[in-house]
């Protein structure tokens, strides 16, 4: 294998594989990045066992090949070398990396003995701006769970049929978002929020579509150059919608931001604290926000619009800021049943997204 190729273009490759790359693993091939020449680039490929990703990048090729390259050495080597042309040349086992007045050689491994990826086709994949994935993914996955004692808690459910609804929940919040979407028939999937994630940092702000595929226990983004491919998590995710309230008694509308920045401004004093608690009051047209410690106290003011009777809750003042700063309405509308029942956020028209948020019982 001999191959040349710009610095900018392989260390872009390398740094999008290279968030699957394995640790840990009792694969040691894992921890390496696959290099391989196709009649399309030089293609790159990362996998932890759950995730795998492939790029593809431009590369004049003098010889073609394949190879396994130490992921961590191999990326630190290509990012602190001089722009401009890169030569890769596979010689026995080494692959010897040149630029300008620079000359690294690496132990490389044989590409024969890297793990298959899955093969994840669908006669009809669905087609989302990737934009739209990107900021729909980022709305839901903060409310994942970390604790693996409940593992399918740490993925996201996609349900599919006449539209998308991605829901995460952790047992303190649930996180609801939809997307119009025309498919046959229903899937409902668990996708790993790690992943997921990752697929969101990967999705452009642009308007180009992704595919999505699913086969098995596999899916796949596809974005042109770049291939995402995750095992699905097994298990059946929490029948969520019986956990929705339905009747409430307070209704407020008010502005997200002075909500947002309220909050924050108020949860300084208690920051260090166990539960990060603030106390909220609601009544007429004022919200008061109250936090109270040993390190100070503050008081905040927001306008709102109520409908309904007063009401006293307390919250964990990073679980409604999760929440406020996923969205960018200007407006929003919360709702209330109790001064113990959840609180459930929504727009103040329409149902693109649902949130509810567990509040923190007061005692005296």
């Amino acid at each position: 294998m001999r191959l040349r190729m710009d610095r900018e273009d392989l260390s872009g490759g390398i740094s999008t594989v290279t968030r699957a790359l394995a640790t840990r693993t009792t694969l040691p091939i894992l921890e390496g990045i696959l290099l391989e020449t196709t009649p399309a680039g030089l293609r790159l490929v990362c996998n932890d066992t759950v995730l795998s990703i492939e790029d593809t990048v431009p590369v004049e090729v003098m010889e073609e090949g394949s190879v396994v390259v130490p992921g961590r050495m191999f990326s630190e080597i290509v990012r602190r070398l001089p722009e401009g042309k890169v030569e890769l040349e596979l010689d026995g086992d080494r692959v010897i990396v040149r630029s300008k007045g620079s000359k690294i050689t690496v132990v490389a491994l044989d590409a024969a003995e890297y793990p298959r990826l899955p093969a994840v086709e669908d006669a009809s994949p669905i087609k989302i701006p990737q934009k739209l994935l990107k900021e729909k993914i980022n709305q839901v996955i903060f409310a994942t769970a970390d604790d693996e004692t409940r593992p399918i808690l740490t993925g996201v459910l996609m349900e599919m049929g006449r539209d998308m609804t991605l829901v995460a929940l952790d047992g303190y919040r649930l996180a609801m978002n939809h997307l119009p979407l025309s498919m046959d028939g229903n899937r409902r999937s668990v996708v790993p929020g790690k992943s997921l994630s990752e697929m969101a940092r990967t999705l452009s702000d642009g308007d180009e579509l992704v595919e999505i595929s699913f086969q098995g226990n596999h899916i796949r983004l596809d974005m042109g150059p770049i291939q995402m491919i995750s095992r699905l998590l097994e298990g059946e995710f929490i029948q969520y919608r019986q956990i929705l309230p339905t009747d409430f008694s307070t209704l407020v509308k008010l502005s997200r931001e002075a909500f947002f920045d309220a909050i924050q401004r108020a949860s300084l004093v208690v920051r260090e604290g166990r539960n990060n608690l603030i106390r909220l009051h609601f009544e007429g047209e004022e919200l008061a926000i109250t936090a109270n410690s040993e390190m100070g106290d503050a008081l905040e003011k927001v306008a709102i619009e109520c409908e309904g009777k007063p009401l006293d809750i307390a919250f964990n003042a990073k679980y409604l800021s999760d929440v406020l700063k996923s969205l960018d309405d200007e407006f929003i509308q919360l709702n209330f049943s109790t001064s113990v029942s959840p609180l459930v956020v929504t727009p103040v028209e329409g149902e693109e997204y649902l949130y509810l948020v567990l509040p923190v019982r007061l005692h005296g």
